[in-house]
């Protein structure tokens, strides 16, 4: 099955290029209406949002709301709403494409340079006398076999 574009498409905007689909905008002192009838603290708002996400008949009962109304979706969203509000919005940041914003990069030179530096210690170290006067072979941990 082939989709050919027919160009329909382009004739469904009745608007033309820089022209708004909103030209009148949000109507004008709507904030201040909702915050009328609300409250201006927000207080009854925030009492309907934890009603419903603690299930509290009777906070509910005088929103006019039963406990069988309200659905999982809806007490997750109060809950949100009631973090969001009260403790800010957690932070969002864009994810890094490029680079290394870590500089772990750094980190591993560094640790590979104090590893060269171990080996090249450790090669030039040259065999002690143990307690009992003999030297360990290389291959020894240096410890006096036990008999």
């Amino acid at each position: 099955m082939t989709i050919q574009n027919t160009g329909r498409a382009e004739n469904l905007n009745p608007w033309k290029p820089g022209q708004s689909g909103n030209p009148g905008g949000r109507p004008k002192g709507l904030a201040r209406q909702v915050r009328e009838l609300v409250g201006n603290d927000g207080k009854r708002l925030a009492e309907f949002h934890l009603a419903v996400a603690t299930l509290d008949v009777e906070l509910l009962a005088a929103a006019n709301v039963t406990a069988k109304q309200v659905t999982v979706r809806d007490r997750q969203t109060s809950v949100a709403w009631l973090a969001e509000r009260g403790w800010g919005k957690p932070a969002t940041f864009a994810p890094v494409e490029e680079g290394d914003p870590l500089e772990l990069s750094n980190v591993a030179v560094a640790i590979d340079k104090v590893v060269d530096e171990l080996a090249g210690k450790r090669a030039t170290r040259t065999p002690r006398p143990s307690k009992n006067g003999s030297v360990a072979n290389e291959r020894s941990n240096g410890a006096t076999p036990t008999v």
